[in-house]
């Protein structure tokens, strides 16, 4: 009754120039929304706020590596869908981590605000230093290496706050186990 043609009409043609280079960030905005609406609440549920926050930024660092490599459009593509979705859970864990860390619910909004500034910084200076390293002869896997690398960094400070925060948590919560208690 229906076929190919009528429920896929772009699948007649062929695509343009153009629309090669629109479908892959179209693909990454798709991601990037379904990361941040749908997946984020089911994801963490299981793992935990800081848990996720590292996955993703290291999984984010590993696709930029794997950017690198690109030589099709179908690794194109697929690499855009696997960053959008990955950047998506990067970025819409900085609202939650913050809450987790924040103790008092008083200083909540200052330290959204200084966590949000400090991600501003640093997507202000990143576009224009990796434009700096392609230079004129678009030699692209310096920018990517040096996107890759600046991610996987910013997954190990995730890990070593990860660290510091469960080893306060366990002194704040279990402060006589770690005493021997001696009779007087």
């Amino acid at each position: 009754m229906y076929s190919r043609r009528t429920i896929y009409p772009l699948c007649n043609r062929e695509l343009s120039y153009a629309d090669r280079l629109l479908l892959p960030i179209i693909l990454l905005s798709t991601r990037l929304y379904q990361a941040r609406a749908i997946d984020i609440g089911f994801i963490e549920s299981f793992t935990g706020v800081m848990n996720l926050t590292i996955i993703a930024s290291f999984s984010c660092g590993m696709v930029i590596f794997g950017m690198i490599g690109l030589s099709t459009l179908a690794s194109v593509v697929v690499l855009g869908v696997l960053y959008g979705y990955f950047a998506g859970l990067n970025v819409a864990m900085a609202g939650p981590l913050v809450a987790n860390l924040t103790p008092d619910i008083s200083e909540f909004g200052a330290r959204m605000g200084i966590c949000f500034c400090i991600m501003a910084f640093g997507g202000l200076i990143g576009t224009p230093i990796s434009g700096a390293l392609l230079t004129s002869h678009y030699t692209w896997w310096i920018p990517g290496l040096f996107s890759g690398i600046v991610s996987l960094a910013g997954g190990m400070v995730f890990l070593i706050m990860r660290h510091m925060f469960l080893k306060r948590q366990r002194v704040d919560v279990l402060p006589l186990d770690s005493q021997v208690l001696t009779p007087e």
